[in-house]
């Protein structure tokens, strides 16, 4: 029963969200199988989910889809291998920590700067702060 009050909880704050910022992207986990959390009617179709244990990879895979709808006009499969690393890590922070959004994009543009291309602080910016604003921070 505890994993259920968790599970409308954790809707409730995303239903909440969505109502404070329309175009929010909202990625949820669950330790219950998706047609079970699907079936019982917790979550609608098609929402972006991840049920535990997940790996990695499909954490990965969910934050790069996230990224990929941000980055327009560049997918992330055409980034520099930096650039992917860095907002790979900023998106991240902004969605699973407390850092400062400050903080976050002045470090992930710095890394950017040092270690990739010319442009890769402004294109770094430019899709953490999108993300941000549409997470309302």
């Amino acid at each position: 029963a505890a994993g259920a009050v968790v599970a409308s909880i954790g809707v409730e704050i995303a239903a909440e969200a969505k109502r404070l910022q329309p175009d929010i992207d909202v990625l949820y986990t669950t330790g219950y199988a998706e047609d079970a959390v699907l079936h019982n009617g917790a979550l609608e179709p098609g929402v972006s989910l991840v049920t535990k244990p997940y790996r990695q990879a499909e954490l990965l895979k969910k934050i790069r889809a996230m990224l990929d709808a941000e980055a327009t006009d560049w997918r992330v499969a055409r980034m520099p291998a930096v650039d992917r690393a860095v907002l790979r890590l900023g998106v991240y922070e902004l969605r699973y920590t407390d850092t400062p959004v400050a903080v976050v994009l002045s470090q992930a543009v710095e890394l950017a700067k040092r270690y990739s291309t010319a442009q890769s602080g402004r294109f770094v910016n430019g899709v953490l702060a999108k993300i941000a604003e549409q997470s309302g921070e």
